[in-house]
């Protein structure tokens, strides 16, 4: 899988979804160039406040929608954008 073991963060007021790669102990980030450089690590825009993320037993990211009264969103994976 392209994401397993990776760091997924979301925000509440502009509904971001961020990817974060790990290193191999998973101890901090890999990360090209700065945090203010969201190109790389952008994973999803435009999405209603998010108030939680997690990954299903299917194994997509699901996020909790606070504009949307709790509406549960599943986060397509790239392969399907």
């Amino acid at each position: 899988m392209d994401y397993e073991n990776d760091l997924f963060v979301a925000d509440i007021k502009s509904g971001n979804i961020y990817h974060f790669d790990l290193n191999e102990n998973r101890s901090g980030f890999l990360l090209n160039g700065s945090l203010a450089e969201l190109g790389d690590i952008l994973f999803a825009e435009n999405r209603a406040g998010i108030t939680d993320l997690e990954v299903g037993p299917d194994g997509y990211l699901y996020a909790a929608l606070y504009d949307k009264a709790g509406e549960i969103l599943r986060i397509a994976s790239a392969s399907e954008r």
